[in-house]
């Protein structure tokens, strides 16, 4: 597409510096989604969300039930509904506790998988 409105001239080239960096950063999600489905699909049970089975990102325990969630994820749940999704007692955002040993922990075994999932898409 980009070439049959470079070749007629159907945009400025302004316009179409916009749409080869619009494609670029098309390229570049679809890659980063790929990578994220890899590291998914390779995490350990600990470093997946219950709920959404996506990798956490920031730990926190929830001291009602002790399980570990994203912090993202149970700050969602808690919009609905501001109970522990495990046992159904009463949370609130400033009782989960951080876990930030745990946060570092899965950063770099992040790291790792991301650097074999590099070594092998070249």
């Amino acid at each position: 597409a980009y070439a049959i409105l470079e070749q007629r001239s159907l945009k400025s080239p302004d316009s179409l510096e916009r749409l080869r960096e619009f494609a670029r950063k098309c390229q570049d999600a679809k890659v980063d989604s790929r990578a994220i489905e890899y590291l998914e699909s390779q995490a350990p049970d600990a470093y997946l969300d219950p709920l959404l089975a996506s990798l956490i990102t920031e730990p926190v325990r929830l001291p009602t039930s002790d399980n570990v969630m994203d912090l993202a994820v149970i700050k969602g749940q808690l919009l609905s509904d501001p109970r522990d999704p495990f046992n159904r007692a009463p949370l609130t955002v400033d009782m989960l506790e951080p876990l930030p040993e745990l946060k570092q922990e899965i950063a770099q075994w992040r790291e790792r998988k991301m650097e074999e999932y590099r070594s092998s898409t070249q």
